[in-house]
């Protein structure tokens, strides 16, 4: 098969791992796999420096009708069979390609909890959509209740990633780094550094978690939506509320597998959570959980036998879970133990490649 898969994003988040694993894959299954992304984007160095395939487009919104011609002439030049968009945006992009080139099918795979909107053209344009993928149950949910969007064209797929590359990734790099020892507690949370992702909510469960293990210390990992104002007004509120002793912001970073080994708990307080690839990470690492009940979250922990499920914004059982969870080491170890084992059942990249490439073979199959 010949497939071009289109993301916009400038950034590295985890929609963009996805199609980065997603693409490493289906090569390796000898399938040809294009990306068009911007020149200047995150995704587009990874790519180049993987010797995987690019085709770079200014990509500058949904209204960029000459990237959707270039698009579509790209397409019928390479004969490429399938355009699997990732962004909402993007989607118009493979939506127009379609009108300039009909043989082409189209598959969305939405990565947000949003409702969709409701407008006409957006109707229109996700009923033109051969195959439209939900990263979570929750997410098929969200498409479901829009009520526009025909059954049978909707397909959830977890994501997935490489089980082995966090279960055997080698331990004891961050605390070096750190200069901390085995006994200090490391407690981390990784990911974009924004409002719905809730650092602040661990910043201020941080007073409750040092009453019980003083010396703790609280990792945030990641890079900052708002260009570095988000992370300060972070460090402002633990310094107002005294814990600025205890957190350390070691921002956007490439060996996360290594980072997570030496975590102690791993911690996402979001406020809504599609699916939440770094949860799988972090139980693919043998660390035991606490995240918040949102979204896509409730589909990979299973409540007190893989990991802990907290309510959105409850300071005092998030601090109470993660305390039980380091002080209690057998307790971490049975937890870690189940989480491997659920996550090498549903949320590996094979079993991820493996139900897109139906999706495609699928499609393909309806002319």
């Amino acid at each position: 098969m010949r497939i071009l898969h289109l993301n916009s994003a400038d950034g590295w988040a985890g929609g963009e791992v996805h199609v980065f694993l997603l693409c490493q894959q289906l090569i390796k299954a000898e399938h040809t796999v294009i990306l068009a992304c911007r020149p200047n984007s995150e995704i587009n160095q990874r790519f180049r420096n993987e010797k995987m395939a690019v085709f770079n487009l200014s990509l500058k919104g949904a209204g960029d009708m000459y990237s959707a011609y270039r698009l579509a002439a790209y397409c019928k030049e390479n004969n490429i069979e399938i355009i699997h968009a990732h962004l909402g945006r993007d989607y118009w992009l493979a939506f127009a390609a379609k009108q300039l080139y009909p043989q082409i099918k189209i598959i969305f795979t939405r990565h947000l909890l949003f409702p969709l909107k409701q407008s006409f053209m957006h109707k229109i344009m996700h009923r033109s959509a051969d195959r439209i993928i939900a990263v979570s149950k929750a997410v098929e949910k969200v498409i479901e209740e829009a009520g526009f969007v025909d059954q049978s064209k909707l397909t959830t797929i977890y994501n997935g990633i490489d089980v082995d590359k966090f279960k055997r990734a080698s331990s004891g790099m961050l605390r070096h780094e750190l200069g901390l020892t085995a006994a200090i507690p490391i407690i981390g949370i990784v990911g974009h550094v924004s409002e719905h992702k809730g650092q602040d909510i661990v910043i201020r469960s941080i007073p409750s978690i040092i009453k019980m293990l003083p010396d703790a210390k609280i990792v945030i990992v990641g890079d900052d939506f708002q260009q570095g104002t988000y992370i300060q007004q972070l460090k402002d509120l633990a310094y107002k509320i005294g814990v600025a002793d205890h957190v350390i912001f070691l921002g956007p970073r490439n060996d996360i597998p290594e980072i997570m080994k030496d975590l102690d708990a791993f911690v996402l307080a979001s406020h809504n959570e599609p699916f939440g690839l770094v949860i799988v990470e972090a139980m693919a690492a043998g660390v035991p959980v606490v995240v918040t009940r949102a979204g896509g979250a409730l589909e990979i922990v299973e409540h007190g036998i893989n990991g802990f499920l907290v309510p959105v914004g409850d300071i005092a059982i998030l601090s109470e879970y993660v305390c039980k969870i380091v002080k209690d080491k057998s307790l971490s170890v049975t937890i870690s133990k189940n989480a491997i084992l659920r996550v090498q059942s549903l949320f590996s990249i094979e079993i991820m490649v493996e139900k897109t490439i139906e999706v495609y073979r699928e499609v393909l199959s309806h002319k």
